[in-house]
C-alpha cells in the first residue's frame, strides 16, 4: 500500500509539470510612464517590468541627429493627448537646422518568441500652422516593426487625428502633421497596433520633417506614450497536445480510481 502510494505521488507530481508545460494565454504587459523612470538626458533605457520573463523585458534607445535636442529626453507631461487626468510619456524636443534632419526611436522587446497585440500613441504629430506650405516644421513619423526573421511590416493599424493624416502604404506608410494643435490636445494623436499574425521583436520610427518643411524647420515636439503588448506563447502542435492529455487521463484513471 505504501509502495503505490509512492508511485501515485510520483505520478501526481509529473502530471503537474507536464500540465505546466501546456500553452497558456500570456497576461499584457504595460510600459506605464507614470510607474516607470527615465532618468533625463539618458538616450538609452531598458525596463525590467514583466515578473515572468526574468531581467529587462524593452529597451528604447534613440539615435540619430541627437545634437539636434532642445532639451534632456524625459518623462513628463508637457504633452497629454487629451487625456484626463493627465498621464506621463516620453518627451522629445528637438530644434533641426534642416528639413532633412531626424531621430530614430527604437523600442526592443527582449522576448525569445517576441510579442504581439502591441498597442501605443504618439502625440502631437502636427505643424506650426496649416496656412502655407513652407512656413516652420512639419511633422513627420514613419514606423516600422520587425520580425523575429528580421522582416520590416507595417503596423496592422494607424489611426490619425482631424490634425494630421497617413500617407502612403505598406512600408513606406507614414504620418505626417497637417494643422497646429494645442499641447493638451488630442487632435495630432496618432494610435498605432500590431495585432493579427504581426509578431515583432522591434518597432521602431523617425522623427523629422515633410519635405515642404523649410530648410530651419524650429523647434517641434512630440512623446512616445504607454506601450502595451502580449509576449508570445510557443505555439504546440495539436497531436502533442492531445497524446499528453491522453497519458494524463490514463494515469489518472489508473492509480487513482
Amino acid at each position: 500500500m505504501a509502495l503505490l502510494r509512492k508511485y501515485r505521488l510520483k505520478l501526481l507530481s509529473l502530471l503537474l509539470v507536464v500540465a505546466g508545460l501546456l500553452p497558456f494565454q500570456a497576461n499584457a504587459v504595460v510600459l506605464d510612464w507614470d510607474s516607470v523612470n527615465w532618468v533625463s538626458g539618458n538616450l538609452t533605457q531598458s525596463f525590467d517590468i514583466d515578473a515572468s520573463n526574468p531581467g529587462n523585458d524593452i529597451t528604447i534607445t534613440i539615435t540619430g541627429d541627437t545634437g539636434y535636442l532642445a532639451q534632456n529626453v524625459d518623462d513628463n507631461s508637457n504633452l497629454t493627448g487629451g487625456l484626463s487626468p493627465t498621464e506621463q510619456s516620453l518627451f522629445m524636443n528637438m530644434n533641426y537646422s534642416s528639413e532633412n534632419q531626424l531621430i530614430t526611436v527604437s523600442v526592443v522587446f527582449h522576448y525569445d518568441y517576441g510579442v504581439e497585440d502591441v498597442s501605443f500613441s504618439i502625440f502631437d504629430v502636427d505643424r506650426n500652422s496649416s496656412s502655407d506650405n513652407n512656413v516652420g516644421y512639419r511633422d513627420r513619423i514613419d514606423l516600422l516593426g520587425i520580425t523575429l526573421d528580421n522582416q520590416l511590416v507595417a503596423p496592422t493599424t494607424i489611426i490619425d487625428y482631424p490634425d494630421n493624416d497617413v500617407r502612403s502604404s505598406g512600408t513606406n506608410v507614414y504620418v505626417r502633421g497637417d494643422d497646429s494643435t494645442s499641447d493638451s490636445s488630442s487632435d495630432a494623436n496618432v494610435d498605432y497596433a500590431f495585432s493579427g499574425t504581426n509578431v515583432i521583436n522591434q518597432f521602431f520610427f523617425t522623427y523629422g520633417n515633410h519635405s515642404s518643411a523649410p530648410n530651419n524647420p524650429g523647434n517641434q515636439w512630440i512623446s512616445l506614450h504607454d506601450i502595451t503588448y502580449k509576449p508570445k506563447v510557443p505555439e504546440w502542435h495539436p497531436g502533442l497536445i492531445a497524446a499528453i492529455a491522453c497519458v494524463m487521463t490514463v494515469g489518472v484513471r489508473r492509480f487513482f480510481f
